[in-house]
């Protein structure tokens, strides 16, 4: 995770896909995650808008482009 996602989560917004740098694990949309720091500490929790597969393919992308690569936007 790069410092401006850090910076994001710290005041509050969410993550973007564009801020995630890796996953861990099984997932799906809807289930609880951790999001750890680059030092691997966990410093937030939060619901996840998408499945490990689905973050996988836009994980480093715009916003923008979620709909074209999934198939739906996800939400807001």
């Amino acid at each position: 995770m790069d410092a401006g996602a850090v910076r994001a989560l710290m005041e509050g917004k969410s993550l973007l896909p564009a801020g995630v740098t890796g996953t861990i694990g099984r997932f799906e949309r809807g289930d609880t995650v951790s999001v750890l720091a680059p030092d691997g500490t966990e410093f937030a929790r939060g619901i996840c808008a998408y499945s490990d597969a689905d973050a996988a393919r836009i994980m480093g992308r715009k916003s923008l482009a979620i709909e074209d690569l999934l198939g739906f936007r996800g939400r807001d």
